[in-house]
């Protein structure tokens, strides 16, 4: 069987190039959708960074110090960066579209807002930036009203409370201390929940699920051009074997290492591809959310390669018309790929889809791939692939058995 598998190898070689052409064409194409739904997502109004101008009282020492502590220790620093500008400079900027909305401070802001009475400030935007103005609006809401004002009512009210009892050495002492211990509170008042980020799908970012989707699809895919090798009318060669003692099983065994190989170096060539545009190009895929490292990532598609090649193999021996073959072969991963969550979101599919995708064979391949990224256990995963690997064999080799048996009058 060395030489027929040696044949199998040999005729694999000859449209090896043609189909990793068609991969790399593929490949080339998810990935210019995969930038688009990417820039569509980063895009958005939560995903985006805001310029908001201060404009009035903006000469006061005091409020150099309160921006300054903005940009630097409180959380809208994340969302929100802070410039000091005129007003008649803010007006020309939002006109320009450079900034998202600027804020009019009132004359001797800072000196009346010590005494504690503060004065009402000027907020001015356009009126298609719903998303900056309720953003702004919120924590300009909460920080001024919420915490400014109570804290400051209780940081003068200490201090009032120490006067009426005569304790006037100590009276600004304490003032000062609760002051302090109210702006830490402010600055850190994130501490006090957590933020649980559950990702797109399985605790994936956006970009790490399209990345496994891609790798899937892509996978799957490539697998199709190999009909022209293995969809066949004609088994008398394979008979022939039979007669001189080589079983179905030898056949198709060396059928499917041969087969598997190519996919193998296939899916290696692609993943290679995607890590090195990566980290030549980070602005485009962001090399810190691919594996950490390259073997480990061709390691882990390992099954489902496996997996994958057994499926084809199956289709192949289910087909005896090369065109009505290759068309089924390819709805059928489409329909599997589209139900398994590889072209939406898991969560954007009917809830009946989103729980059939979790025991389909390319929902398990995307589950599996990504443990990769959150380094959760994948063994149940891994079970699920190599029994779905050897049950799609077993049906090629029955349908094999059958085809080569069976009696011809």
């Amino acid at each position: 069987m060395k030489r027929y598998l040696y044949l199998q190898f040999k005729r694999a070689s000859k449209i090896f190039p043609s189909v990793l052409a068609v991969a790399i064409a593929l490949l080339i194409g998810l990935s210019l959708v995969l930038f688009g739904v990417l820039n569509n997502f980063n895009n958005r109004d939560e995903n985006k960074r805001y310029s908001i101008a201060i404009t009035g009282d903006i000469d006061s020492e005091y409020v150099s110090w309160g921006i300054s502590a903005l940009q630097s220790f409180d959380d809208t620093k994340f969302t929100i960066d802070f410039v000091e500008m005129t007003e008649p400079e803010a007006h020309s900027a939002l006109e320009k579209g450079d900034i998202s909305a600027y804020v009019v401070l009132p004359e001797d802001f800072a000196k009346k807002a010590i005494s504690g009475n503060i004065e009402p400030i000027t907020y001015v935007t356009t009126t298609g930036i719903e998303g900056v103005n309720s953003l702004f609006k919120k924590e300009l809401t909460t920080l001024v009203t919420d915490m400014v004002i109570y804290s400051q009512k209780g940081a003068y009210g200490v201090g009032e409370a120490l006067d009426d009892k005569g304790l006037d050495a100590i009276s600004n002492q304490h003032t000062d201390k609760i002051s302090f211990e109210y702006a830490d509170l402010i600055f850190h008042r994130s501490d006090i929940y957590n933020v649980n980020e559950i990702g797109v799908s399985d605790g994936l970012s956006t970009v790490q699920y399209y990345i496994c989707s891609i790798i899937i699809v892509l996978t799957v895919l490539v697998g199709i051009p190999f009909a022209s090798m293995y969809i066949k009318k004609d088994y008398t060669f394979n008979r022939l074997l039979l007669s001189r003692g080589y079983s179905c099983g030898k056949q198709l065994l060396c059928e499917y290492v041969a087969h598997l190989i190519s996919m193998f170096l296939l899916s290696s060539i692609i993943i290679l591809t995607i890590v090195v545009v990566g980290n030549i190009v980070p602005e485009i895929i962001n090399s810190n959310l691919m594996f950490e490292i390259p073997g480990e990532f061709i390691l882990k598609i390992i099954p489902v390669i496996i997996m994958v090649a057994s499926f084809n193999i199956m289709m192949f021996e289910l087909s005896s018309n090369l065109v009505s073959g290759m068309l089924i072969h390819f709805f059928a991963i489409i329909s599997l790929c589209y139900i398994s969550g590889c072209m939406y979101p898991v969560y954007a599919l009917p809830k009946v889809m989103g729980q059939i995708a979790s025991f389909l064979p390319i929902g398990i391949a995307r589950i599996y791939l990504a443990t990769g990224f959150t380094y959760e256990s994948s063994s149940l995963s891994f079970v699920g692939l190599l029994l779905y690997g050897v049950g799609l064999y077993l049906i090629a080799w029955i349908v094999r058995f059958c085809k080569t048996t069976k009696v011809r009058g």
